[in-house]
């Protein structure tokens, strides 16, 4: 996963913490699982190492509990919207997931 990589120019940290720099992690009781989308057409390299023509546009992430974790389900994608559900969330790329509820 690229996001847990530091930017090749500037330094600091990546985006998201090493907790999360491996697919799939576990943290908190829950599996995150990150499922990405289609190429971005004609993207640029990235700050962080990914050459060009390799972003995604879209992307998935799903939250399941772990043995003895919670008993919800979770999941968002690039729209920003944390859906919930009582049975895993189904991979949705774009809009509302089949099944899940808007968190509130």
């Amino acid at each position: 996963m690229s996001l847990g990589t530091a930017p090749t120019v500037g330094g600091g940290d990546g985006f998201v913490g090493t907790d999360l720099n491996t697919d799939p992690s576990v943290k908190s009781s829950y599996t995150i699982t990150q499922t990405a989308g289609a190429v971005a057409a004609g993207a640029p390299a990235s700050c962080n190492g990914v050459a060009a023509g390799a972003s995604v546009s879209t992307y998935f992430v799903s939250a399941a509990p772990t043995a003895g974790g919670g008993a919800r389900f979770f999941g968002t994608n690039q729209g920003g919207t944390i859906y919930q559900s009582t049975a895993a969330v189904a991979v949705t790329q774009n809009g509302a997931p089949a099944g899940a509820t808007v968190l509130q």
